[in-house]
């Protein structure tokens, strides 16, 4: 199993959420992949970032810095909302991916409530 990181914020709200065509959900497949998507409340979710650690005292510094990184890479995207939007939420996550790519199967057990789930080396 290798561990990463991963990085997402929400914006602002945005009334007319600039040229977003039909309501679609952006994903790039690249390393580190790009995620956005619109929410009902009229705000932009946006999250990627990926990188290779497994140590919260590496991670936890990055949020920020990540923020900000998302922040541009949306304006990028749609040029039109620069210096209309900041990032109202933003956080940073751990999830792992196995040697063969295979889904996650089941939810992890010690929690029960979590989105975490857990996968079994070697099936």
């Amino acid at each position: 199993m290798q561990w990463f990181s991963v990085y997402a914020i929400a914006t602002n709200q945005i009334a007319d959420q600039a040229q977003w065509h039909d309501n679609m959900m952006i994903w790039e497949t690249a390393r580190p992949y790009l995620y956005a998507r619109k929410t009902p409340g009229n705000r932009i979710i946006i999250c990627g970032l990926d990188e290779s650690t497994g140590y919260l005292e590496k991670r936890v510094p990055m949020i920020l810095n990540n923020r900000d990184k998302l922040i541009k890479q949306l304006v990028n995207l749609f040029p039109e909302l620069e210096n209309r939007i900041w990032a109202d939420y933003y956080w940073g996550a751990l999830f792992c991916e196995i040697h063969d790519g295979l889904p996650t199967i089941g939810m992890y057990p010690d929690h029960p409530n979590s989105t975490s789930y857990w996968v079994m080396a070697g099936m």
